[in-house]
């Protein structure tokens, strides 16, 4: 059994660190077309055709929750110049690390010493 969790843990943590990679690829695509980045998930998911085709906003997502948020200065577009996501697992069951990515696209794990996924 113990084995098992250990499986899925590490598995929800890979899934967490693709989810930010595509996360970026959609907030890329979102800026191209806007001039900037977007802080809201109805903005890349409602879009015709969505810049993202997974619902990461919508609480519990393999183990891991994702706080999107704006950074940088505003754009005249009404967007920003940055932003940052924040993976966190659910319980200590789903997950042990946490993770954080922004519009450079490195994913670190989230802590004092910002270490490089």
């Amino acid at each position: 059994i113990p084995n098992l969790l250990r499986s899925r843990l590490q598995s929800n943590e890979a899934a967490a660190i693709g989810n930010l990679k595509t996360l970026v690829g959609a907030q890329t695509a979102f800026a191209a077309a806007n001039g900037g980045y977007t802080d809201t998930w109805a903005d890349l998911n409602d879009a015709e055709p969505p810049f993202l085709d997974i619902e990461l906003g919508a609480g519990v997502v393999q183990g891991y929750t994702y706080d999107l948020n704006a950074a940088g200065v505003p754009t005249p577009e009404g967007f920003n110049t940055n932003f940052t996501c924040l993976a966190e697992p659910g319980d200590a069951t789903t997950g042990v690390r946490v993770f954080w990515v922004d519009a450079g696209g490195v994913i670190r794990l989230d802590g004092e010493d910002g270490t490089v996924i």
